[in-house]
């Protein structure tokens, strides 16, 4: 934009005549036929500026960029203008390289005044000059990201929008037409700031760019954020629909779907936060938009394959993007039905592990009816599930109280010899073996799972361990 700005191209100040662009374009064609090198006034190479390159297809293309007078307002903006003796002495010591005291110059005259017809030309060549010195020192016509660049860039912003929203833009399009209705405001803004962001491009991100603009003038803010975020709303569109297509096609992958939907649409959806805020009633509606696609995808997965506890992180998210009470609210049931979920899942002996599939013991117990009939659990018990470990634990705490109770009931039986004879052998034996493993059983194994919540309801109704 000031590389090949048309009037550096040509030499000239942007409201020079046609004569004045004429004679230097006969001399440029001229030496251009000849393959010599041309120097003109305003080449400015000092502040960062290539080398210009005046060859046959570069002067056709300067030719076409002011042949029209809307265009001819446009590139002025990025280039000085000569309204006053005072413009004539700063641009003659510019020329010289002497930019500070044109610096200088121009700052005397919009020192604490607002923009008029006096002083508008210096409001243009003063926040031209700021911008070009912002330029970096590689010289491919984009801005330097730095703390020297970064105030200076502030400020020409600043200077420029005040002339491109002031009544004063008709007065500088008159200057360089004749005509003050030669543009709209509109045409002028839309091409100013698409070249804001060629300006910016490599050197700064989006959040940084918005950031720098935002501090210098709120309404060019406003403007330039309107192109800025087109982008990241488009992608992040195109992300939702994406997703849901897939979600279509297979619920069974919803979590996966939802997963990827989080980790590809995030620096979109920071970026958007960054430029425009919470508060700004489009961030929001895509941001809800993205949140309710989120949850569908754990949702419609659950409903495929009654499993969702890996989405706990993922449903909260959403919930934390969520803007409307109904997508709160409907966020806020998706994470308890998964905490739930969760909850049944993990095991009531230990309360930390989860319970896996297949996994589960089988506890003998049983309810004594009103007519002396009983219930009980078919099927070797009722089926309790639990985690491997303490699958594998309880099964050797039944059968460590079936060896300490065979052990007790043959020390009883050895000291017991001969006391009942038959009798004893009958009867008396069989009923203290039958106590004796009860109880056993009882010490060992039963009060040590009968805190299970399965088990314990059970016992709360009535029921009793093992069989009557």
């Amino acid at each position: 934009m000031f590389n090949l700005n048309p009037y550096r191209f040509l030499g000239v100040i942007s409201n020079s005549g046609i004569k004045n662009i004429q004679k230097n374009l006969s001399k440029i064609k001229a030496y251009s036929k000849i393959g010599k090198h041309l120097s003109l006034p305003y080449e400015l190479s000092f502040l960062n500026l290539k080398e210009i390159d005046r060859s046959e297809s570069h002067i056709k293309e300067a030719e076409n960029k002011i042949l029209l007078d809307p265009n001819k307002v446009k590139h002025s903006l990025f280039w000085f203008t000569d309204n006053s003796s005072i413009d004539q002495i700063a641009l003659e010591n510019l020329n010289k390289g002497n930019f500070e005291k044109s610096e200088t110059i121009w700052r005397k005259v919009i020192k604490e005044k607002a923009i008029s017809k006096s002083n508008f030309s210096a409001y243009n060549n003063l926040s031209t000059l700021l911008l070009l010195r912002s330029l970096s020192k590689t010289k491919n016509d984009k801005f330097e990201n730095s703390k020297i660049s970064i105030p200076l860039l502030k400020e020409g912003l600043k200077l420029k929008s005040e002339l491109i929203f002031s009544d004063q833009l008709y007065s500088l399009s008159n200057l360089i037409t004749g005509n003050e209705n030669s543009i709209s405001k509109e045409i002028v803004l839309e091409f100013f700031n698409e070249n804001l962001s060629i300006l910016f491009k490599d050197n700064f991100s989006s959040s940084e760019i918005s950031t720098i603009i935002k501090a210098s003038n709120n309404e060019l803010s406003q403007s330039f954020n309107f192109s800025l975020i087109n982008e990241p709303l488009d992608s992040l569109t195109e992300l939702i629909n994406d997703a849901n297509n897939s979600l279509n096609d297979d619920h069974s992958k919803g979590m996966d779907i939802g997963k990827d939907l989080i980790k590809n649409s995030i620096s979109h959806l920071k970026l958007l936060k960054n430029i425009l805020g919470t508060d700004d009633i489009k961030y929001q509606t895509i941001s809800d938009k993205l949140a309710n696609q989120i949850m569908q995808c754990g949702i419609l997965c659950f409903n495929k394959t009654a499993d969702d506890r890996d989405y706990m992180s993922s449903y909260k998210y959403a919930k934390s993007i969520s803007f409307k009470d109904s997508s709160i609210e409907r966020a806020n049931t998706t994470i308890k039905h998964c905490e739930d979920e969760l909850k049944a899942n993990i095991c009531g002996f230990c309360n930390s592990n989860e319970v896996i599939k297949h996994s589960s013991m089988r506890v003998k117990m049983h309810l004594m009816n009103w007519d002396n009939t009983y219930s009980y659990f078919k099927n070797g018990g009722l089926e309790v599930p639990c985690c491997k470990s303490c699958s594998s634990s309880n099964s050797n705490k039944k059968i460590k109280a079936f060896f300490i109770a065979l052990l007790i009931w043959a020390a009883i039986s050895a000291g017991t010899v001969g006391w009942f004879l038959g009798i004893d052998l009958l009867f008396a034996r069989l009923s203290m073996s039958k106590w004796i493993f009860r109880k056993i059983k009882t010490k060992f194994y039963y009060d040590e799972i009968s805190f299970h919540p399965m088990i314990l309801k059970l016992k709360l109704e009535g029921y009793q361990f093992g069989m009557p």
